[in-house]
């Protein structure tokens, strides 16, 4: 979709599109680098953006993009030390670095950066308490790979105290929302036939409908392949191979219930490769299935917590609500901790109101 270019004078990456429909034909926009493999990411993450509608190019700036002084170099020497983290970790850490140091300015120093600076720019994103306690961390993990190099004396983010987090229970859906969220995927999805401005994605309202019944993570949906499905046995095996490996490495199987295998049968008809999941027979990213998910979130009128994980969290809050063993629901979605699945037996309130009134309501 465009072509990665460097222009020699600054040493920056751009990306240039190309559009014939367009005035110009031709349009670059900066990346903000000068490391080819950062600049490589970025141009993929601003494609997926492209490609959804989330960006015009034409409208983009072409400047490059400044950064206090010693930021540009520090910021990508600390990423080349993550190189050995995945891709979608580094993008996130991108995320919340180039946006900070951006709003620093170009003219603030790298020794000046302070508590309260940081804590002025938390409060400009308008964040949530959640996401706000994330950039720190972020921020913290930069500083002291700083600090360990030398380049500075102290953590300024250790200076910032947010307020501490309530423990939640997982953002799960209802019966009801998945049903929304599917319908309006399949709506949507109808009108591709015969519009060019739509595009078919009836495979995502298939995977909605499957993973609240399988509880994978996004990189095990994404990397499932055909011959991890036993369709006699009902049982789905989520393994290691050559280009993934699980968050805890360690591989399980999953029965699989009725609703989940029918979706998976639906999607057979459709195979095209060995990966269960696909776009029209390409491979999903792992961003863009996330930006696909909440884009139809949004659509469905769903509540703004909910997210592609949710589909797992439903899993197991289904499972706990159910009286499940917590050490099942453990095994079968792959914690390496029982604390983290202990989250899951905090029942809904109308749940929990059932029970109450089967206990001691007279019957």
């Amino acid at each position: 979709m465009a072509s990665l270019i460097l222009n020699k004078r600054s040493g920056y990456y751009y990306a240039q599109f190309y559009s014939q429909a367009r005035i110009p034909n031709r349009k670059t926009v900066s990346l903000g680098t000068r490391k080819r493999r950062i600049a490589e990411r970025a141009l993929s993450k601003l494609e997926d953006a492209v490609a959804l509608g989330e960006v015009n190019p034409w409208a983009a700036p072409e400047a490059p993009v400044e950064l206090p002084e010693g930021l540009q170099e520090a910021i990508e020497s600390y990423l080349d030390s993550c190189s050995h983290l995945k891709a979608s970790t580094i993008e996130t850490y991108q995320d919340v670095l180039y946006p900070f140091m951006r709003y620093l300015g170009p003219k603030y120093k790298l020794s000046r950066i302070t508590g309260a600076g940081i804590m002025e720019w938390l409060n400009s994103t308008k964040a949530g308490p959640v996401t706000r306690t994330k950039y720190l961390a972020h921020l913290g993990y930069f500083f002291r790979y700083l600090l360990r190099r030398g380049v500075l004396v102290s953590d300024p983010a250790a200076t910032v105290h947010l307020k501490t987090l309530p423990k939640m229970a997982p953002k799960s859906m209802t019966p009801d929302q998945v049903g929304r969220l599917v319908d309006c995927i399949k709506s949507h999805s109808a009108k591709a036939a015969t519009s060019h401005r739509h595009k078919d994605f009836t495979w995502l309202a298939h995977l909605i409908q499957a993973n609240v019944h399988m509880g994978l993570r996004r990189g095990e949906l994404i990397h499932l392949r055909w011959e991890h499905i036993d369709f006699e046995r009902e049982i789905l095996l989520v393994k290691n191979t050559d280009l993934f490996t699980t968050k805890t490495s360690r591989e399980r199987a999953i029965p699989m219930c009725y609703h989940a295998v029918r979706s998976l049968r639906i999607l057979e008809t459709y195979r095209n490769g060995e990966n269960v999941f696909h776009n029209s027979g390409f491979p999903i990213k792992p961003r863009t299935l996330s930006i696909i998910f909440q884009k139809f979130r949004r659509m469905a009128g769903l509540p703004d917590h909910i997210n592609l994980h949710s589909t797992r969290h439903t899993f197991g809050t289904w499972l706990a609500e159910r009286g499940t063993p917590v050490i099942v629901i453990q095994n079968l979605m792959g914690h390496s901790s029982l604390t983290t699945t202990e989250r899951y037996m905090s029942t809904r309130a109308d749940v929990a109101e059932s029970w109450v009134k089967k206990a001691f309501d007279p019957q």
